[in-house]
């Protein structure tokens, strides 16, 4: 002590209180020495011969002399500081590595720090003020690292201002990804649930089928593929990995982010299995149809052949390349003329028994010409002959068991007008009848019929 009170004084040798607390300090030296009879101090003189240099009158006009303890009330505000500019430092530290989620709390409670910490050191202050002082050390010393530790907080909330404001922004873009995905899928839906796969029996829904499927692939498809691409080269390719990244990147969206999607290309990616399916099913029908051509009525068989036909080139429009549309696009032909031809061997053994002509045959034709069902437009045709081919038989008769009504068996042979280019005649067999009424007789006029039968034969042959 004695050592560093000479360095100051070699520093400062006109300091009025240094000479007054040199005096004091040799007192000081003199106790002690009286007390253990040992000189004390390096090169500190004897305190005898410090007492025999000549006192030094203070100067009245001089300032108190600056107290070394802190006031006793300027204690517990001093420390409640300190404890908040620790807590600050701590803080602060964590800000500068921060966990996302925590950055906001700790900004919060820095500023908060910050201004206790402020507040309870101007209490300090106060107290130091009043005992008398202008400052202390310990006051001094943290006002510095207060306004230090200022400027870094405002330069680590800065950064994560910046950093969060790159945050949001990120996060309204993934938002607005995984969002815009899924009302794309909402827009696309009606369309998308169009190209699944359709129950069939006719070729008609087929045809609005395949033409939802075309329209969507060229109007829709191209603009949803590349959205898909590009939110796929954001996020990933897996209900996992865009969940995970999308997540990460601040998604906070009620529903999953990979749902709009996942949706999308779920349903997307039916379209291709649906083409191949339909073209199969197309196929399959196609096979039962011509097993059972045989089977088939006459008036109908010639036109399934044309209905094959428009059947294959619809599986063709669904899926051409599919082996079994190939297979059948390179058999149908030989099968339907095969057919065919067994067609005309089953006709060719046809006859008929000659047109007759009699009052029932003549009340026949007659009938027919007038009747407003039997060929007229747009199925217009013409009777080239009726065979009656048995005899009256009673049709109806009254709760007594008398006949009311009459028919009689007959055949009518007309060539249609949409078939005159094939030789062919369609054959009816027919119950002609007469009114129903009290005391019917077997006889005409005809007023209704009853069909049986029917199939072709050969017009040259109605004669």
């Amino acid at each position: 002590a004695f050592d560093y009170f000479k360095q100051a004084k070699e520093q400062d040798t006109a300091n009025t209180q240094l000479k007054i607390l040199e005096q004091k300090l040799n007192k000081l030296k003199g106790d002690l020495e009286k007390r253990t009879g040992k000189p004390i101090g390096g090169d500190t003189p004897p305190a005898a011969e410090m007492s025999a240099a000549p006192k030094v009158e203070p100067v009245k006009e001089a300032p108190k002399p600056a107290q070394q303890n802190l006031p006793y009330n300027a204690r517990k505000p001093l420390q409640d500081a300190l404890n908040q500019f620790r807590s600050m430092e701590n803080n602060l530290e964590q800000l500068q590595n921060p966990d996302d989620s925590m950055t906001a709390s700790l900004i919060s409670r820095i500023s908060n720090s910050l201004t206790s910490c402020q507040q309870y050191l101007d209490d300090a202050k106060k107290e130091v003020s009043k005992a008398g002082m202008e400052s202390h050390p310990e006051i001094e010393k943290l006002a510095a690292d207060l306004a230090d530790i200022g400027v870094r907080f405002a330069d680590a909330k800065r950064k994560a201002d910046d950093k969060n404001a790159a945050g949001t922004a990120k996060a309204e873009e993934v938002i607005a990804d995984c969002d815009g995905l899924k009302a794309e899928y909402e827009r696309l839906r009606s369309a998308l649930d169009k190209c699944g796969m359709l129950y069939f029996n006719e070729l008609e829904p087929l045809k609005e089928h395949i033409i939802a499927i075309e329209e969507f692939e060229k109007n829709q498809l191209p603009d949803i593929t590349q959205k898909l691409s590009n939110f796929e080269s954001k996020y990933g390719k897996s209900r996992d990995e865009i969940n995970k990244n999308a997540n990460d990147a601040g998604y906070t969206g009620v529903t999953s982010a990979a749902d709009g999607w996942s949706m999308l290309t779920d349903k997307i990616k039916v379209i291709p299995e649906t083409r191949n399916k339909m073209a199969e099913e197309i196929i399959n029908r196609m096979e039962g149809q011509l097993s059972n051509l045989k089977n088939t009525s006459d008036f109908h068989r010639l036109q399934q052949h044309n209905a094959l036909r428009e059947w294959l080139k619809m599986a063709e429009r669904y899926n051409g390349e599919n082996q079994k549309v190939v297979q059948m696009k390179n058999s149908l032909e030989a099968k339907l003329k095969t057919d065919l031809e067994e067609f005309n061997v089953q006709i060719d053994k046809r006859s008929w028994p000659g047109n007759s002509t009699d009052i029932n045959s003549d009340a026949a034709l007659k009938y027919f010409n007038q009747s407003s069902d039997w060929f007229k437009p747009p199925h217009a045709g013409k009777v080239l002959g009726v065979a009656i081919h048995g005899d009256w038989s009673v049709q109806e008769r009254d709760i007594l068991g008398n006949p009311v009504m009459y028919g009689i068996p007959v055949f009518v042979a007309v060539v249609m007008d949409e078939e005159k280019e094939t030789g062919l005649a369609r054959v009816y067999d027919l119950t002609l009848r007469n009114m129903e009424k009290q005391g019917a007789v077997p006889e005409p006029p005809f007023t209704s019929d009853t069909v049986g039968s029917s199939y072709y034969i050969r017009a040259e042959k109605i004669h």
